[in-house]
């Protein structure tokens, strides 16, 4: 049924006077957009119905593990780099850059 709340959905609830947001697990509610896909999935979890696992490589934020898209949202583990942190860093290199960025003005390609 697509009225009801898959098991990883959750959804967000404001409440403007308390300027608060609540995040709520629905189980038996309905929490899906227009698209009949998730509002928002819990944390470790991706996908439109949030039927995927985040990438094992990836270190937990204050804003959950991965974004909708499956792209890690803090840094990966220590030796991979790449959107999913799914790469390995070269063995002389364990800490390397997560994606292409700037550093000090200059171009620093990940990896």
């Amino acid at each position: 049924r697509f009225d009801v709340c898959p098991q990883f959905c959750q959804v967000q609830i404001r409440n403007p006077s308390a300027r608060a947001v609540t995040v709520r697990k629905f189980t038996g509610e309905s929490c899906l957009n227009q698209f009949q896909e998730c509002e928002e999935c819990v944390s470790g979890r991706w996908g439109g119905r949030c039927e995927r696992d985040c990438p094992a490589g990836c270190v937990g934020s204050r804003e959950g593990a991965c974004d909708r898209m499956g792209n890690c949202i803090g840094p990966c583990v220590l030796g991979y780099y790449g959107a999913h942190c799914d790469r390995h860093c070269p063995r002389a290199c364990p800490r390397c850059l997560k994606v292409n960025t700037t550093v000090n003005g200059r171009f620093a390609e990940e990896g």
